[in-house]
Order: structure tokens, then C-alpha cells, then sequence
């Protein structure tokens, strides 16, 4: 049944930028985390498989719709989606309440040991941390859980997820 009424999970920004050697010049993406690429964003909502859908729509791919969450893989990184339990299962810590909200973002680390050096340095205690995965709670991530990952991770929520199970 089709409806006129927005969504709260349907509110989205649309970012690209036609100027790159302006936004971005040589250098200026380095940066001390050793953070190199946003891989995933992780979207807790009430229906993972109806959002899912209607994103996929938006953005012209399909939805995988596999165990606990629903992915869209895009040219650069992939949504997830997932319910408030899958989220809770998936995530070390707590998290807000009512979705929609945006649960975590996972960024692909090019040096993992620079990547614990500079959370030490600024104070930041990881919730998790293994060789592979540091995740970063809310409290220090302002308000989502902030994943870094070595790159050959491809997956990186789901690695989380069976490392906390």
C-alpha cells in the first residue's frame, strides 16, 4: 500500500561533490586514525527488509536480505540495516532506544597499530578490540559506534557480531 506520509527512516542526504581536487586536496584525507574509506554504515529500523527495499529502490540495487540484516552493496561500501535485536546482538554497549537511527559507521583502517595509537592518544577506551576489529562506543563516537577494520574484512559488522556471540 503506497502512502504520502514520510517515513523517519526515509529522511536521507544526498552528498557528492563535483569538485574533489577542491574538497579534497593532496594530503588533506590522511589522517592520524589511519582511517582510509568508509566501508559500511550500520541503520537500526523498525522492518530491515521494508526499508532495505525501499533504499535499494532509491538508489537502483537490490537488497540482500540475509540472516539478521539486509545489505545494499554500493560502488563504494554498503548499507546495513537492522532491528533493534539484531543491532543489540551485533554491537558492544548500549544504543538508543527507538529506531530509525544510525547504530555505527565501519571505517577501513590502511594500519591498524596507528589506528589503536591514536584512540590511546586521544583517551578513547574501545568497547572491542581484537588485531582485526577496534569499535568505539557512542560515548566517544558522538553519538553512533564507530567500527575499524583491517581491510581484509569484508564484513565487518557481521565479524563483530560472531566475535561478541
Amino acid at each position: 500500500m503506497a502512502s504520502d506520509a514520510v517515513r523517519a527512516d526515509d529522511r536521507v542526504w544526498c552528498v557528492t561533490t563535483h569538485t574533489p581536487h577542491l574538497s579534497w586536496p593532496p594530503g588533506s584525507t590522511i589522517h592520524a586514525n589511519a582511517a582510509d574509506g568508509l566501508s559500511d554504515l550500520l541503520i537500526c529500523v523498525a522492518d530491515r527488509r521494508a526499508v532495505a527495499d525501499r533504499y535499494g529502490r532509491y538508489v537502483d540495487r537490490t537488497a540482500d536480505h540475509d540472516g539478521i540484516v539486509s545489505v545494499i552493496a554500493l560502488d563504494r561500501g554498503r548499507l546495513i540495516f537492522a532491528e533493534p535485536s539484531a543491532a543489540a546482538a551485533i554491537l558492544p554497549g548500549s544504543m538508543p532506544d527507538v529506531p530509525p537511527f544510525m547504530a555505527g559507521q565501519a571505517l577501513r583502517s590502511s594500519d591498524m597499530m596507528a589506528t589503536r595509537a591514536a584512540l590511546a592518544a586521544s583517551g578513547v577506551a574501545p568497547l572491542y578490540a581484537d588485531a582485526e576489529l577496534i569499535c568505539v562506543g557512542p560515548h566517544d563516537a558522538l553519538g553512533g559506534h564507530m567500527l575499524f577494520h583491517e581491510p581484509e574484512i569484508s564484513s565487518p559488522w557481521t565479524a563483530l557480531a560472531a566475535r561478541l556471540a
